[in-house]
């Protein structure tokens, strides 16, 4: 069903208009903190597991292909500017897989360190790991 329109505050800023929008049940909850404890292979598709604690105390897992991860940063990117944090595509071996582990968890906190003061970010990590399906009670 379609949502219905909230109340315009006074701000005219466009960035808070699309926040308000986007962001569903996500209310003051926030992504406190996100690691990436494994990686799991299925068919030469590595999937990384992201443990995901929210500002309530809530804790969830979600597992992502390394394209997920690199379409985020892509994303993220055309606002912010690459990161130099963010891992390069290579051929994964079981090593680089595990290096890759590592680097994505080093980039993961420094993008949810940034949310913290922005809000557009917040909606963009939310849509990253789901939190729209979680938060539905």
């Amino acid at each position: 069903g379609g949502g219905g329109g909230g109340s315009g505050g006074g701000s005219s800023s466009g960035m808070n208009e699309w926040g308000a929008r986007q962001g569903g049940g996500l209310g003051d909850n926030k992504i406190a903190s996100a690691t990436i404890p494994s990686y799991d292979s299925r068919d030469g598709v590595t999937f990384y597991l992201i443990e995901v604690t929210l500002s309530d105390g809530q804790k969830f897992t979600v597992s992502k292909r390394f394209k997920m991860f690199s379409a985020l940063h892509d994303r993220l990117a055309q606002t912010y500017g690459p990161s130099p944090l963010f891992p390069s595509k290579w051929k994964v071996t079981a090593n680089v897989a595990d290096q890759r582990r590592v680097q994505l968890g080093i980039w993961l906190t420094d993008v949810i360190n940034k949310a913290k003061y922005q809000n557009s970010l917040d909606y963009i990590l939310a849509e990253f790991f789901e939190l729209g399906n979680r938060m539905r009670r």
